[in-house]
């Protein structure tokens, strides 16, 4: 087992109601400021102004998903992790914002092929890779170029 067991549903589970016990309400922000810069990009980058079909793996108590459909009209965002308890707390404190909340393991997702133009991975792919399971992150990253669409999909990581 590795030293913190970032690959497993119990360890954020449990570190998710740890959080909201001490921050009420509150998230938590792996990366502090890349949900502006993956907006950003993706204005830069273009043809994202009329919308996209985007997915956010283990999103955690992030507000990314809320930031991308709030700042590109007409995008249908799904929050996803693995931890059904965040997923919940999401839904309560996000819920009615253009969000879809799932639980999903980034690793065996039920989505159809091609139905995500955008996949955004602020750090869970660092997460599967610290797993127990040695080819967990060949299938989170072979689930998400599944689940893109061909041609224009891109996965920012």
């Amino acid at each position: 087992m590795k030293a913190v067991p970032y690959g497993s549903v119990e360890y954020w589970s449990s570190r998710y109601d740890d959080e909201e016990r001490d921050k009420p309400g509150g998230g938590f922000e792996w990366y502090p400021g890349a949900d502006d810069i993956v907006v950003d990009l993706l204005s830069k980058l273009g043809g994202y102004d009329d919308g996209f079909e985007a997915l956010e793996i283990g999103s955690g108590s992030s507000e990314l998903a809320a930031k991308l459909a709030a700042s590109f009209a007409g995008s249908h965002v799904i929050l996803s992790d693995f931890a059904e308890n965040v997923v919940h707390r999401m839904r309560e404190r996000l819920g009615g914002k253009d969000l879809e909340f799932h639980v999903v393991d980034c690793c065996r997702m039920a989505y159809r092929d091609g139905a995500f133009d955008l996949v955004v991975d602020k750090g869970t792919l660092d997460a599967v890779d610290c797993g127990d399971d040695d080819g967990a992150r060949t299938s989170c990253l072979a689930e998400v170029r599944r689940g893109l669409s061909v041609g224009k999909g891109v996965y920012v990581l």
